[in-house]
């Protein structure tokens, strides 16, 4: 709650009042609280993914009554896993910014899941995810896979390659089930007939990227997921495991496939 009045220039005692209110106006919990923070019910997450659809609603509308007189600007809300996001989403806005002036971008960063969901409720109109699912009204392309490494402490030496048995003995820190790269990590741990000694789950990346500085555990990303580090070594596994990622996009709007196009050329200048 604290992060929240910040971000809002607000006090926190007027945020939790807030949020009292329209869990009174709801006639529902909308957070659990614990010593730690705060964590949506289901409740919570439904009223957040309505309300970003009526805020994206009224974005759009200020946009055509703003420019009446000429073609109204593009709002297009694009949602990223977490690593796509920094691998896509600051050269697509350096395109936009340079060349498609009137397109107003709004990124989210979210898990796989919460993303699906947003595209079934409209709160994003494009969205870069490691799953492929056949949506009605959605176009659907592969767009890259990513070799997933192992991310580990550098005090630990570990070797450039390791293996599966190597790795089952290691402490590791991973996303919650579900998770796209978690399952693919599990199915070859399954395959290898060994099982990881998983001390911990964690959703966020940054936290992930904190643990393995520190050197408490280490964990498997996408190879773009985690910055070079000095405390933090790369081993490629054996063997070698690829996460695919998908672009969806809205088939209802011909300027999402403009910019589908766009990501689409920059995660290929990328390499991928």
């Amino acid at each position: 709650m604290s992060k929240a009045a910040a971000r809002l220039g607000l006090a926190q005692p007027a945020i939790s009042q807030q949020m009292q209110v329209l869990e009174t106006e709801m006639s529902a919990t909308l957070l659990v609280r614990s010593p730690t923070g705060v964590t949506p019910t289901r409740e919570g997450l439904i009223l957040y993914s309505r309300a970003s659809q009526l805020v994206n609603d009224l974005e759009r509308t200020r946009a055509e009554i703003a420019a009446p007189s000429a073609a109204a600007p593009t709002v297009a809300t694009i949602g990223f896993a977490q690593s796509a996001g920094w691998r896509i989403g600051p050269p697509l806005l350096t395109t936009l910014i340079k060349d498609h002036p009137s397109i107003r971008l709004r990124i989210l960063e979210a898990g796989s899941m919460t993303l699906l969901d947003h595209l079934r409720h409209g709160v994003c109109e494009l969205a870069v995810l490691p799953r492929f699912l056949g949506m009605p009204g959605l176009r659907t392309e592969l767009l890259y896979r990513e070799d997933l490494v192992l991310f580990a402490p550098a005090a630990w030496a570990l070797p450039d390659r390791t293996g599966f048995d190597a790795v089952a003995g290691l402490p590791l820190v991973m996303a919650t089930s579900p998770h796209a790269t978690r399952s693919i990590v599990e199915a070859q741990f399954a395959q290898s007939g060994r099982a990881p000694d998983i001390v911990a789950e964690v959703d966020s990346l940054g936290t992930v990227r904190q643990i393995v500085r520190d050197g408490l555990a280490a964990t498997i990303l996408p190879a773009s997921a985690i910055s070079e580090h000095p405390a933090i070594s790369r081993t490629s596994l054996e063997p070698a495991l690829r996460r695919p990622m998908f672009i969806y996009w809205q088939d209802t709007r011909p300027d999402l496939g403009m910019i589908a196009g766009m990501i689409r050329d920059i995660a290929g200048e990328d390499g991928a």
